[in-house]
């Protein structure tokens, strides 16, 4: 890669957009950048020391949007976010940590899957809304004040973030048990975005909720009065109908009352009324708790990750988690 040339910041008086990629960025061109105008700034295939990343945020006074993708800026850096006008942060690179020190506008926190963190620290982010994807297959730990979440486990859960209302969730197998310490994690829950991988495979038929045999109904019948489910839209990717899968979104149909919206997404559905009258049945539609509730099957061939953030403007999409392939 070759060094960014001088002239690129020739007019940052005026800029409201910038993107680099595929360029070395040396400190001694950042050091006293100044960008009075940026609102949203991607860096994406750079390499970049930690100092100079932060001094490009500091020198964006008014930066709402902050894509970091595939910055090389050494295994063992720490990155630490500063910015009072902030609102959305994507980021997926190799480091050893990232820390939000001090994010006071910030909504929506993105983590892509080209590169996982080792560390992600919140210390002070009191307006998230939107978390995701939170996988299940790498080590990142997510930690938010004095609770932490590892592989998708709640691994010490001392005080609920009660800001977030949207999450993501990319796992390799159905897990009742995940999804609803995650709605004890994150109180105020309200859309869950559901991907598992291996939805289409037999794998999914040995978690929790197997096949015919509903699990869940056994563990959760003497605490299902007790459970508080908030979930106003739950989305589920890569459904292909099985039992285990149908027996799965079935606990929430049954049990959350304030269900507005189900979406299912996988098929092909389109006029294929046998399959949905056999979901009807499977997912006991007719018992649902929520009188109001609406349950969609729509086509989607698509396997992408979550979110679909490929440039900094998909950061302020208002449905970050559609597909757009």
């Amino acid at each position: 890669w070759l060094p960014l040339p001088a002239s690129a910041f020739h007019f940052s008086a005026t800029l409201h957009v910038v993107t680099i990629s595929k360029c070395d960025i040396v400190d001694s061109m950042v050091e006293t950048l100044y960008l009075p105008q940026v609102r949203k700034l991607g860096l994406q295939h750079v390499r970049i020391s930690g100092h100079s990343v932060h001094n490009i945020i500091a020198g964006c006074p008014v930066l709402e949007g902050l894509l970091l993708k595939n910055i090389n800026c050494g295994h063992d850096v720490s990155i630490r976010i500063n910015s009072r006008s902030l609102i959305s942060f994507g980021f997926g690179f190799l480091s050893r940590e990232l820390i939000i020190e001090d994010a006071p506008s910030l909504k929506r926190l993105f983590q892509l899957r080209e590169h996982f963190m080792r560390n992600v620290l919140v210390i002070s982010a009191p307006n998230l809304e939107i978390v995701g994807s939170i996988y299940d297959n790498n080590y990142t730990k997510f930690t938010f004040g004095d609770t932490v979440i590892q592989q998708l486990c709640a691994v010490n859960l001392k005080t609920a973030v009660s800001s977030v209302k949207t999450l993501a969730i990319d796992n390799h197998n159905l897990n009742l048990d995940l999804v609803i310490n995650f709605t004890q994690c994150f109180p105020r829950l309200e859309k869950l975005f559901y991907l598992c991988v291996f939805f289409v495979s037999l794998l999914s038929q040995t978690s929790n909720v197997s096949g015919g045999k509903n699990l869940w109904r056994r563990k959760y019948h003497s605490r299902i009065k007790y459970l508080d489910i908030g979930l106003k839209t739950i989305v589920f990717r890569n459904y292909r109908g099985i039992k285990s899968q149908a027996s799965f979104a079935a606990f929430f149909i049954l049990n959350a009352k304030m269900l507005q919206v189900m979406r299912f997404e996988g098929g092909p559905y389109k006029d294929d009324t046998e399959f949905i009258e056999r979901q009807h049945r499977l997912l006991q539609l007719d018992k649902k708790a929520s009188r109001g509730a609406q349950f969609q099957f729509t086509t989607s061939t698509c396997h992408s990750d979550l979110p679909h953030i490929k440039h900094v403007h998909d950061l302020s999409k208002d449905d970050p988690f559609k597909c757009t392939c």
